[in-house]
């Protein structure tokens, strides 16, 4: 029967059983997962507008979130994966809003394990980041930086050898940043100063870089900076 209904018809009645998923009480841990599959599968006529993709994103954005408490990061790579394809699909979208999806997507996928898919995502969102950036967007250092961060985290954890692009990122992400944003800034330094560490010649810049991020951390005030600052310092 439901194989049978129109398309569009499938679609608007995914979307009237979201809508009354929407109104329940919030206790049933499972309905951000049934809100985001149907709102998903409600858009799924190329004529979607706007405004359905827009809820559909940002219920699969919910069901990441619970996903990933549940340490189901898999599910999360897949909601956030939906997010993004809803979000590629509406020209109203802003560059922005894709690269921060692709930073999250990046992220999830390295709690997945997924170390290709997510060095896949951070550059894709590098990529992003650098159109922002000529754009003069505001938002756009913060988004190079958070991209060049999880490339570099990504090969920290691997135990690899840093590539030139990476190193590359780091820099030209610390450059777009500037003063403006402490905690960033003082991840990127010990990012670099590590990323330096098989160059020859760049013990004392390193030193040097570990000095200020380690000085901004601490001025900062943020543990999770500290924690991540220091890391990076002691190799």
């Amino acid at each position: 029967l439901y194989e049978g209904l129109p398309a569009a018809e499938r679609a608007a009645g995914h979307e009237r059983v979201g809508d009354a998923l929407a109104t329940l009480p919030g206790s049933d841990p499972d309905l951000p997962f049934q809100l985001a599959h149907h709102f998903v599968l409600a858009c799924a006529p190329l004529d979607a507008s706007p405004e359905r993709l827009a809820r559909a994103r940002a219920y699969c954005r919910g069901a990441a979130t619970a996903a990933a408490a549940r340490v189901a990061h898999h599910d999360a790579v897949r909601f956030l994966g939906q997010a993004l394809a809803c979000a590629e699909r509406d020209p109203q979208v802003p560059a922005t809003t894709r690269a921060a999806l692709l930073i999250d997507i990046g992220n999830a996928a390295w709690s997945a394990a997924d170390v290709s898919a997510s060095a896949v995502a951070f550059g894709r969102a590098l990529a992003l980041a650098r159109d922002v950036v000529r754009a003069g967007d505001a938002a756009g250092p913060a988004l190079l930086a958070d991209a060049a961060l999880g490339l570099g985290g990504r090969q920290q954890r691997a135990h690899v050898a840093f590539e030139a692009d990476v190193v590359a990122a780091l820099e030209e992400a610390l450059a777009a940043l500037g003063t403006s944003d402490p905690r960033r800034r003082a991840r990127l330094l010990a990012r670099l100063a590590y990323a330096l560490y098989s160059v020859p010649g760049s013990f004392d810049r390193r030193e040097t870089l570990c000095a200020e991020a380690t000085a901004l951390a601490r001025s900062a005030g943020d543990a999770a900076t500290l924690v991540s600052v220091l890391n990076d310092g002691r190799w």
